[in-house]
């Protein structure tokens, strides 16, 4: 992964000189974070998705995209040093073909989350036990089935009555 350090800085609203990314950043040549092929960790797609699907604008935009860089460097350095080895391997290994379902999983439910009822529905829709996909969605994404679902129902709403806010506020 080429990373150019001018980009990331544009990104950042506040240099502060005494962060470490920011002085790391100020180089004028791209960096190579990865020159091996690896497989993209789960949440790292969540960061990406995160970061270009912004809820907020101005300050508090430019501070959560922040945030999410850095959460991105954290998730490569991790898998780095092997920290994410150390505090969330349970000996579980997943086969290449059970990432690449996990993943189509995660992509349903991140379009079809008003759909997405109860956990058999999901267990009969994918062909999995629903043990592996509690057990395997909550290890690779840090938050169970319907957690996740019931977080962007939520968010859902809140965009819904934010929007209702707005139109009624126009309207008068």
């Amino acid at each position: 992964m080429k990373v150019f350090p001018d980009l990331l800085l544009r990104q950042m609203q506040y240099h502060d000189e005494n962060n470490p990314l920011v002085n790391f950043c100020k180089r004028k040549d791209p960096f190579v974070t990865l020159d091996t092929p690896q497989v993209i960790k789960p949440a790292i797609y969540q960061c990406i998705h995160d970061y270009l699907n912004c809820p907020y604008t101005g300050i508090l935009g430019a501070a959560y995209r922040e945030n999410i860089i850095l959460n991105l460097f954290i998730h490569q350095l991790a898998t780095f040093t092997g920290a994410e080895r150390e505090s969330g391997d349970t000996g579980t290994r997943l086969r290449r073909a059970d990432i690449d379902l996990l993943n189509d999983i995660k992509t349903y439910l991140d379009q079809h989350y008003l759909e997405v009822g109860s956990m058999q529905q999901l267990t009969r829709k994918f062909c999995m036990n629903s043990f592996k996909l509690k057990h395997v969605l909550k290890q690779l994404f840090s938050n169970s089935v319907m957690k996740y679902v019931d977080e962007h129902k939520m968010n859902y709403a809140r965009t819904m009555l934010q929007q209702a806010v707005k139109r009624n506020r126009s309207g008068r």
